[in-house]
């Protein structure tokens, strides 16, 4: 569903499942982690051990639901058309993982949290654009500050398409004596040119409307700003990255569930995740703004 929509939230802060929705955990801080010590070994003594100070982290999460109903008569209409049931349900997940989407986001791309530099010329000034500068620069910015080695670029549709067309990706594409197609960047190509693991590309949007409206569409991921930084890559919550979503799956973690609504003559289909996006490490991330 998530890679269907253009959800990338659960890549940026992946999810740590635990059965509690609430509850602290343990963080070395960044300047423990990077401290040298004397690590030689006289004959006959023990090694050098890590005394880590740890500090106390904690997490909260809040439930998010929907309900999409499938009414009997709706599906006596569409019966031979589609499966109305499947399409509920997938509606019904959107909107959760949408909002899940819009938490990350706001995590993430939060210039109060991270450090953060302007891009100097927007992206999509193409001749004169330094998306590959600009990402170079945030990379060193995050090491100099964690010691951590930036593994990721996070930006929304439009700001992907600005920075393939650019002038400097281009070059770099036309002269590297790769594979990559000029005609056709993508994000893998973006990421090896960066030399981070992976560029992920936010598709999903959202009306900002009021209900009634005339819609107002717009990226979910602020298209004006780049982040990049440090990802988890596994469960251990002591290794250093910008964050996690924790999930409560006490019932499971994203649950569908169906029930029967007679007075309406409706089964109602309810999509529902128990979740917390949390920055764990700021200073695993750098924002470039000005982008756009």
């Amino acid at each position: 569903m998530s890679q269907n929509a253009g959800f990338i939230g659960l890549d940026v802060l992946p999810a740590f499942e635990t059965p509690l929705a609430t509850g602290n955990f343990s963080v070395i801080p960044v300047e423990q982690l990077l401290q040298l010590r004397d690590t030689t070994r006289a004959p006959g003594a023990g090694y050098s051990r890590g005394t880590y100070t740890f500090e106390q982290a904690s997490y909260t999460t809040q439930e998010f639901g929907a309900e999409e109903p499938v009414g009997d008569r709706e599906r006596q209409i569409y019966a031979y058309s589609f499966d109305l049931e499947r399409v509920a349900a997938e509606r019904a997940v959107g909107f959760v993982m949408r909002q899940h989407e819009q938490d990350v986001a706001d995590a993430i791309m939060n210039t109060a949290t991270f450090s953060n530099t302007a891009a100097g010329v927007t992206w999509a000034t193409s001749a004169t654009a330094a998306p590959v500068a600009n990402v170079f620069a945030a990379i060193k910015s995050v090491r100099s500050q964690s010691g951590l080695e930036a593994n990721a670029v996070v930006m929304d549709l439009n700001l992907f398409i600005d920075c393939k067309n650019s002038d400097e990706v281009l070059d770099r594409i036309k002269f590297s004596g790769g594979n990559a197609d000029p005609a056709n960047v993508s994000a893998e190509a973006l990421a090896e040119i960066f030399g981070v693991d992976k560029v992920l590309v936010s598709r999903a949007s959202k009306n900002t409307a009021l209900q009634g409206q005339p819609a107002t569409i717009a990226g979910i991921f602020d298209n004006t700003r780049c982040f990049v930084g440090r990802l988890a890559t596994g469960l251990d919550l002591r290794s250093a990255c910008v964050g996690r979503t924790f999930v409560n799956t006490n019932g499971g973690s994203l649950v569908l569930e169906q029930y029967r609504d007679e007075p309406r003559r409706a089964d109602i289909i309810r999509a529902r995740m128990d979740f917390d996006a949390k920055v764990i490490y700021s200073a695993a991330g750098h924002i470039i703004t000005g982008c756009a």
